[in-house]
């Protein structure tokens, strides 16, 4: 196969395409295949005839559609959904602890002046006076590989996905319809919802509201699952206790 790498050449890559064998060409006319590693739909060429198909290095594409680049009668694109799922998952791990322990908080303070406060309302993943729950809404790839990030601190996972069919490290699956049902329980809410018609504003005033107090909320899916302004307005009544966004 003759691929095209642009408009940045990965140099990783290269060596993992090249060493399967396939060769890379200096444009878009000499090659069958075209590695999209631009993000944004503007900065991607004009496709020629040659191409069979594109790889393109990202999980959304939302844009390329909206666009027209990727149509129903289009040129086949690939995305690199599955790609992400540890550091993903990794990210999501690292807001839930940093929010849980006040490390902004602590670090705007610069001083421990504020360590008698933030203890007192500072939370655990760990298993004190019974395992902590953690809802996970959207549970895939990311989701699954954040369950096995979970697992030594004993946590209580209830795992969301579309059809509530069980998924393996979680101790309750339910399907995205029952998710009322654990808004309450949850002492951290992780989504990882893809942005669909059916997930747009997901996340608004009722489900904030449903939450404890003492929940935070984590989002490593998609920005516009949340309802913005919903989620500012839920944090700064106290509604809940914090979030952590990386969308």
């Amino acid at each position: 196969m003759r691929y095209f790498m642009g408009p940045d050449v990965w140099a990783a890559t290269v060596a993992d395409i090249d060493a399967a064998g396939h060769d890379r060409v200096e444009s878009l006319e000499e090659a069958e295949v075209f590695v999209n590693t631009a993000s944004d739909p503007a900065q991607t060429p004009e496709i020629p005839d040659n191409i069979k198909w594109v790889q393109y290095c990202f999980t959304g594409v939302n844009r390329h559609i909206d666009a027209g680049l990727i149509r129903r009668d289009g040129l086949p694109w690939c995305n690199s959904a599955g790609a992400f799922a540890k550091p993903v998952a990794e990210s999501a791990l690292g807001l839930m602890l940093s929010q849980a322990h006040h490390h902004k908080a602590f670090a705007l303070a610069k001083s421990w002046s504020v360590a008698r406060e933030l203890d007192e309302s500072q939370a655990w993943l760990y298993d004190q006076q019974g395992p902590t729950r953690v809802l996970i809404v959207g549970a895939g790839g990311i989701g699954k590989q954040l369950m096995a990030y979970l697992a030594p601190s004993g946590v209580h996972i209830t795992a969301v996905n579309r059809s509530g069919r069980p998924v393996e490290g979680a101790d309750v699956t339910l399907p995205i319809e029952r998710v009322d049902e654990a808004w309450a329980e949850a002492d951290f809410v992780v989504s990882i919802l893809p942005a669909t018609a059916a997930t747009e504003a997901f996340f608004d005033v009722a489900a904030f509201r449903a939450m404890k107090p003492s929940a935070v909320f984590v989002n490593v899916g998609r920005g516009s699952t949340v309802v913005t302004d919903d989620l500012v307005e839920a944090l700064r009544s106290g509604e809940i206790a914090g979030a952590g966004l990386e969308v």
